[in-house]
């Protein structure tokens, strides 16, 4: 039971005389609790300025974003007291307790003639500020023992969480994939937080945090902030935990760039003198393009497409995409799925993701929620999720990623039984899926058939040439690279549509007039792009990976009039069409090599 609360507008003003300089104290409260700047809220003073006193500033910072109901209740308890609130009768001291903006009373206690004089007595003085919340005996109790330090320790939270979120404006607003936090605390007291972000594959120092700001945010982001994984924060053990409420996903002002994360995922380590946390950003994808369109716009070629259109209408099988952790596989995972959806009316989809990176927008997918804490215990759940899936009608299955060995059969028997299994996994060599997954401990017989694994995409991202930036054309590439990838390139060129090295461009660090680029803002990196080789499987290809291993298997592949363009040859072609930095490809390849003689010509198909 509730009574006497006027909402929240109240604290902000509560009024019947003063109520101007109640507002001025609340305004100056805020501030001074770094939960609101200067700026933000002279902007809230000239927008309630305009209403003519009739809004009170509580309702306008609300409306404008800048503070929360949760952050001016926390804040209400020190404005009550700035405004001389009576003290509780002694004679209610047994059944009633203030905690800031809220008096808890005893069930049946609320209607005491004491408590009832007392709260005419606030109203007189201030107006109905204050909610009086009846509870049971025991509940009560407890509000009792923990009231003390309870007002301090909300508003420290509510201090560290707008911390955490203004440095995910931050790092979303420059397109960053991951925010590295280091914790740096020496025997003496003295420390820090050194910032950086994964920004196009590369980390950027920022503007380091002060300790005192930074240990309440490291504890933040797992006890209040994260949901799931290891939410009790312990020093000495690795930990990790998944941060998906969309109400601290999202700007906290008209000026903040707005958040497009569908979640964060958080993993912290005790490193020597600290901790060190990894916050990898889960971007929202959208994209006007349609069906395959939407891996166009990734960077995957028209054969490409050509293959997955093909692959899209099997009823059965396993199709993986592998590479390392970083290479953008969840990413084309989400874009084949929907492709997929967007060419084949009517089917039902179920996805399995822990966390879950992207909400597909589409009522025949259905997203599987997962609550579990070790991998151990993912894999069982996975597992069981699976043959969950398998009894409610679907026509594809989507699993985030296979990790171990239950979770791989439950593939398989997803498989056997007539559907198909889009997911991925942590391999570097396409070539090497087939070891991998027997050395899980999949049965060597049930992966020789291509009708039982279907695909495999191995992809890398490349860092692209910035296209607004002014055009730096390599002159010899020997200024660049070492004479035998020099050659190397030299060698490729015959076998592309460009014939020659004429288009290659190279990353540049502004423009010709010396100003900045405002789009790769002076770094003279555009979006990365994809490198990837698709492999339809077939009967000789798994029975080489099977008996010959990875490295043989590769070479008779590639050996073939028909095989797939590796992303080596991928590669070339957009450094070759002046889409990317030969340099920035050696970063995600390695050392350019030469094609093999028995090499097929590339088309504009390839690219």
């Amino acid at each position: 039971m509730i009574t006497g609360f006027l909402g929240i507008g109240a604290v902000a003003g509560a009024a019947r005389n003063g109520s101007g300089d109640t507002d001025h104290r609340l305004g100056r409260m805020l501030v001074a609790a770094d939960l609101l700047t200067e700026e933000q809220l002279t902007e809230a003073l000239k927008h309630q300025a305009q209403s003519e006193g009739k809004v009170r500033l509580g309702n306008v910072l609300q409306d404008m974003g800048f503070v929360t109901q949760d952050e001016l209740r926390t804040i209400a308890s020190d404005q009550a007291d700035s405004m001389g609130i009576p003290p509780l009768p002694d004679s209610a001291a047994s059944y009633a307790i203030r905690v800031g903006h809220v008096v808890y009373v005893i069930d049946g206690q609320q209607g005491s003639i004491a408590l009832l004089s007392w709260q005419q007595q606030v109203r007189n003085r201030v107006g109905d500020l204050l909610e009086i919340s009846a509870c049971p005996l025991e509940e009560w109790q407890r509000i009792k023992r923990e009231a003390a330090g309870e007002r301090k320790n909300d508003l420290g939270k509510h201090k560290a969480v707008r911390r955490a979120t203004a440095l995910f404006d931050d790092a979303t607003s420059r397109n960053a994939s991951d925010i590295h936090l280091t914790l740096e605390k020496r025997e003496n007291g003295e420390g820090g937080i050194i910032v950086q972000y994964r920004i196009n594959g590369s980390l950027i120092r920022m503007p380091d945090m002060p300790l005192a700001h930074g240990e309440p945010m490291f504890r933040v982001l797992l006890q209040s902030m994260a949901s799931g994984g290891d939410n009790d924060v312990n020093e000495n053990v690795d930990q990790h935990a998944v941060i998906s409420d969309p109400a601290l996903l999202s700007g906290h002002s008209r000026q903040a760039v707005q958040i497009a994360l569908s979640g964060i995922r958080l993993a912290r380590s005790p490193i020597m003198h600290g901790q060190c946390m990894a916050l990898r950003l889960l971007y929202n994808h959208k994209s006007e393009a349609r069906g395959t369109g939407r891996l166009t716009v990734l960077g995957y070629s028209a054969r490409h497409l050509h293959t997955y259109a093909h692959l899209a209408r099997l009823t059965s099988g396993i199709n993986l995409f592998t590479g390392p952790t970083g290479s953008g596989k969840s990413t084309t995972l989400f874009a084949q799925v929907n492709a997929i959806v967007d060419t084949r009316e009517g089917i039902r989809v179920i996805t399995m993701e822990d966390p879950v990176e992207n909400e597909f927008k589409h009522p025949n997918i259905w997203q599987y929620k997962f609550n579990a804490k070790s991998d151990e215990e993912k894999a069982r759940v996975f597992a069981g999720k699976l043959k969950t899936a398998l009894r409610e009608d679907p026509d594809l299955i989507m699993v985030g990623e296979i990790r171990g060995l239950e979770v791989a059969q439950e593939a398989i028997n997803a498989s056997i039984t007539g559907h198909p299994v889009w997911s991925t996994l942590h391999v570097t060599d396409p070539f090497a899926v087939i070891p991998r997954l027997v050395g899980m401990g999949v049965d060597r017989f049930m992966l020789a058939d291509p009708s039982m694994l279907s695909s495999i995409t191995a992809q890398r991202l490349v860092k692209t040439v910035c296209p607004y930036c002014e055009p730096v054309m390599m002159k010899n590439p020997r200024d660049i690279l070492p004479e035998r990838e020099a050659r190397a390139l030299e060698e490729w060129a015959p076998l592309t549509p460009f014939g020659d090295l004429a288009k290659v461009r190279l990353q540049s660090s502004g423009r010709v007039d010396g100003t900045e680029c405002p789009h790769c803002r002076g770094t003279g990196e555009g979006p990365r792009t994809v490198v990837a080789q698709v492999l339809p499987t077939d009967e000789d290809l798994l029975r080489d990976a099977l008996e010959e291993g990875a490295a043989v298997a590769r070479r008779k592949y590639m050996a073939r009039d028909d095989c797939e363009t590796g992303m080596m040859a991928h590669g070339i072609l957009k450094v070759l069409s002046g889409r990317v930095d030969p340099r920035r490809l050696v970063d995600a390849l390695g050392p350019l090599i030469p094609p093999a003689r028995s090499h097929r010509k590339l088309t504009e198909d390839d690219l």
